[in-house]
């Protein structure tokens, strides 16, 4: 349902306007001056303004210059409504920016018509814009994988025959660079494996997973366990993490499943301080399968929760942070292909708690 905002000091012409839009299907704000308007536009972000070309503090076409001035609404069509019927009063208002023009009095089928092509015009380009966005994104994340996983081919060799006459030397600091060097390899490849996979689940952006896929034989259960506590033991957390699992069978590939504990478990590792203690549970609730990660880390505010993406990572000049940003845009893609749902509450006394619930087969088997 597209959102009209109409700006008219005119409060007769507000309401048969509205009235007319409103029975055809539509939402509408509106405002009697071009303040108010410009300030609303920015707020409520319509999809399309209809404008009058003379109000009492600012000209129309001022404020089409107003809007398209404005990154964030500058691709919000305008509609001007005008009582002039002169050819140079009308160009101008194209010129200035303005996608069409209606004149008073308006007819409501010439209202309708140019409103629902004009939104429909914009809900397009939209599309075809984050489609664009998306396979750029796509393109970017299997770029940066092959261009890091060239390197690797030298690296990781290099690092086993270190390894391998290692004892040809004595010095403890030899030893310390090798580990270096062997977690340092383990970092990009770990990179790498997430470009990838954020690249191919952007490709496949759109569609959904038809079944529940091959499992590699491992329950649920279990590859949660192995996944959270191997994954414990990096950061050498394994005391502060709390299992409680249930066997359940999500409808998931395993992989999949796999990644996300992953990514889940890493975030609240990753922001919490050691030795407070991080919660995953596995359960069924309802007919459905439900993976929940509880921290006590400093938790996300309701903006930064909306504006979840790749290559996103907020308060990075205040906390050094490593990794690209990727975690839970990945598992965010990953529910929405398989037909779950990621939940991401925030709590007022710190720490944050992600859940994923997904059909349980077990409970449609049963």
């Amino acid at each position: 349902m597209y959102l009209v905002l109409l700006i008219d000091d005119e409060s007769i012409i507000r309401a048969g306007v509205r009235m007319a839009l409103e029975g055809a299907g539509f939402r509408v704000a509106d405002a009697g001056n071009a303040e108010l308007g410009i300030q609303m536009a920015r707020e409520l972000k319509p999809d399309l303004i209809l404008c009058d070309i003379r109000l009492p503090d600012m000209s129309g076409l001022k404020v089409v210059e107003t809007l398209h001035s404005q990154p964030d609404i500058a691709e919000i069509p305008v509609i001007l409504l005008t009582g002039e019927t002169r050819a140079s009063e009308i160009r101008l208002g194209m010129e200035t920016g303005a996608q069409d023009y209606l004149c008073k009095p308006v007819q409501v089928g010439d209202l309708l018509r140019a409103v629902t092509k004009r939104c429909e015009m914009a809900a397009t380009r939209k599309r075809l814009n984050q489609d664009r966005l998306r396979e750029q994104t796509a393109a970017l994340g299997r770029l940066l994988g092959h261009e890091i996983r060239t390197p690797l081919g030298v690296i990781g060799p290099a690092a086993e025959l270190l390894e391998l006459y290692h004892s040809e030397a004595d010095s403890e600091e030899f030893l310390y660079v090798l580990d270096f060097l062997k977690k340092g390899t383990d970092r990009i490849t770990t990179v790498v494996k997430r470009l990838e996979l954020y690249a191919g689940l952007m490709k496949s952006q759109g569609t959904t997973s038809q079944s529940p896929g091959p499992w590699d034989g491992t329950p649920a259960r279990q590859l949660v366990t192995d996944v959270s506590l191997a994954l414990a033991r990096q950061y050498s957390r394994s005391e502060d993490l709390h299992l409680e699992l249930e066997e359940v069978h999500p409808q998931v590939e395993a992989e999949l499943l796999r990644v996300c504990v992953q990514e889940l478990l890493d975030n609240a590792l990753k922001f919490s301080r050691k030795g407070s203690p991080i919660r995953l549970t596995l359960q069924s609730r309802d007919g459905h399968a439900q993976l929940v990660c509880t921290d006590i880390g400093p938790g996300m505010t309701g903006e930064q929760i909306r504006q979840i993406e790749a290559f996103q990572q907020f308060q990075r000049e205040s906390r050094e942070q490593q990794g690209l940003g990727l975690g839970l845009a990945i598992v965010q893609l990953i529910a929405n292909r398989t037909r779950g749902k990621l939940s991401l509450v925030s709590f007022q006394t710190g720490g944050l708690q992600a859940e994923l619930t997904w059909p349980n087969l077990l409970a449609r088997n049963a």
